[in-house]
């Protein structure tokens, strides 16, 4: 569903399909800070679940889409329209932890420069959005490494047509194809 052409309606009912796909259960205000969502969507993604936590005594939306998870706060008073956001891509992403306790669960995500701690997740609902998460981070990698793959395979393809008209003699192919598969 394109949710920048959503009424109010149609936007609370996707937004309890979403929280639905990881058992969190929206409590006070969350719906409120979700209204500020599609506006800041890219024209080509869409919404894989909805969840919250807290940071800093803040209520936080966790967002994960098709192409990046997304941290959102509508700061608070009823005169503040202005939303803080964050978002990682899942390439980005070294590694999640996460626990769950009595009072709830926990999420830290790992980047290279900035690690997302949110807490104070409903606890049932911290195992499947870490499942999303990881799902998509998994696809993400593996598009990553297939290119990566293809683009190593082009470059011995060259090498190789280089080799065979001669502008390479046999120790210099097979020195750059030692470079290109780390060797």
């Amino acid at each position: 569903m394109d949710l920048k052409q959503c009424d109010k309606k149609q936007l609370k009912e996707e937004f309890n399909r979403l929280t639905a796909l990881t058992s969190y259960k929206s409590t006070m205000g969350v719906f409120d800070i979700f209204t500020r969502l599609p506006e800041l969507l890219n024209n080509d993604e869409t919404v894989l679940c909805v969840n919250s936590g807290i940071v800093k005594s803040n209520i936080w939306l966790i967002i994960p889409t098709n192409k990046r998870i997304i941290f959102l706060h509508k700061k608070s008073g009823i005169f503040h329209k202005k939303v803080d956001l964050s978002s990682v891509n899942y390439d980005a992403i070294t590694s999640i932890d996460s626990s769950s306790g009595l009072t709830g669960g926990k999420i830290k995500i790992n980047t290279p420069g900035t690690i997302y701690e949110i807490g104070t997740l409903q606890k049932n609902s911290v195992q499947p959005l870490v499942d999303i998460i990881l799902s998509k981070k998994n696809n993400s990698s593996s598009q990553s490494s297939n290119n990566s793959g293809d683009d190593l395979l082009s470059k011995l393809e060259k090498l190789g047509k280089l080799k065979e008209s001669g502008v390479l003699t046999e120790e210099e192919f097979q020195e750059q194809k030692s470079k290109l598969l780390n060797l």
